[in-house]
């Protein structure tokens, strides 16, 4: 069986936010009510007005080989540029200080040396993978099993009840 997508992001979001912060599509869906609630507002009416919500499902993106190795090639020219500014002929920048076949037998450990850092790098710049559309009911629903107290009674909420000692 195939791993969805959508269930399968890192990060989900309803808006087109900045920062990507919720690690379930719960969360998600949380703030997008959050953010239309107002103090005594009737949560299932502010769901029902504002519906449907789309969340979209996010995954970080992954640093590919091409750019690996573009990135190995520009460090490469960057050193050898370094090392003739630095400590090649002062009278003649055109000297050729490394051969071609001496820099390109040098990429390779160059490319190693990327692929290590990248290896420990946290990626945080996402890409959309899915969205999904839920309609009032399916919001409703969603927030009664993630957010209950959010469908309590005022009266229970203002005076719960007592704590047995």
């Amino acid at each position: 069986m195939s791993v969805d997508a959508f269930d399968s992001a890192e990060f989900y979001d309803c808006f087109d936010s900045e920062s990507l912060t919720h690690g379930t599509p719960e969360e998600a869906v949380e703030a997008w009510v959050d953010f239309w609630m107002d103090r005594d507002a009737d949560i299932t009416a502010v769901i029902r007005e504002h519906a449907p919500c789309t969340v979209t499902a996010y995954r970080a993106e992954e640093i590919g080989e091409k750019w690996i190795q573009g990135l190995a090639e520009s460090l490469l020219k960057r050193t050898e540029e370094s090392l003739v500014e630095y400590f090649g002929n002062p009278n003649d920048y055109d000297d050729e200080c490394i051969s071609d076949a001496d820099l390109k037998a040098c990429l390779p450990a160059m490319v190693c040396a990327v692929q290590r850092v990248v290896s420990h790098f946290h990626v945080r710049r996402c890409e959309p993978v899915a969205t999904r559309t839920l309609n009032a009911d399916q919001i409703e629903a969603m927030m009664r099993e993630y957010c209950p107290y959010w469908f309590e009674s005022k009266t229970q909420t203002q005076n719960p009840p007592e704590k047995a000692l």
